[in-house]
């Protein structure tokens, strides 16, 4: 399982600093590409092979088993992933921009545990996904997702996706494959199961 030691304690996110800068507009070509993206911690294959492209302004929903491989994949996604922990191979490009440094400054990692402010795990979930999106970024990967929320609470993280999206903005929401609301599935503009990982 992946731990999250690297990351920093939990706390009250600040808001960025600087003006909110509007996100890019849907002419902008806003776009995730992942080919062949695989994760390893030492001999274990968390996450992977994966291929997809997903292009924005859109909701999307990953969907996967493992939530090792959900928050490997958030990381990779947002070029977050700690080198010196974890061994990637395959190619994440956000807005066309491949090193992790140009990924991350392309995209926003919403990760609603480090929400302390809020005091239910809705209203964690939806400050994390407006924290995000205040640094004008055109993607924001929200990890968790809808994981662990009722139906209602589901479309409720959906619907300010779904504003974000209206912004110009990819939002991409992970979540277990079991569990999520029909309505929920309905309100993804794309829904995408990852592979699982081989047998640990």
């Amino acid at each position: 399982m992946v731990t999250t030691s690297h990351c920093a304690e939990p706390r009250d996110l600040p808001a960025p600093a600087g003006p909110i800068t509007p996100a890019a507009s849907s002419g902008s070509g806003i776009s995730l590409r992942v080919d062949a993206l695989a994760v390893r911690r030492g001999h274990e294959q968390i996450l992977g092979p994966e291929t997809f492209t997903l292009t924005g302004p859109a909701v999307a929903l990953l969907t996967g088993p493992d939530p090792a491989a959900r928050m490997a994949l958030a990381a990779a996604l947002t070029g977050s992933l700690p080198p010196d922990r974890f061994t990637v191979t395959g190619t994440v490009a956000a807005n066309g921009r491949t090193s992790p440094p140009l990924v991350r400054a392309a995209t926003a990692l919403a990760q609603s545990w480090r929400v302390r402010s809020a005091s239910d795990e809705l209203g964690r979930r939806l400050a994390a996904l407006d924290w995000a999106a205040r640094d004008g970024a055109g993607i924001v990967v929200a990890c968790p997702g809808l994981d662990g929320l009722t139906a209602g609470e589901q479309l409720d993280v959906l619907a300010a996706a779904r504003g974000l999206a209206r912004q110009g903005r990819l939002v991409v929401l992970t979540s277990g494959a079991a569990g999520i609301a029909a309505e929920a599935l309905a309100e993804a503009d794309v829904t995408i199961l990852l592979t699982a990982a081989a047998p640990r």
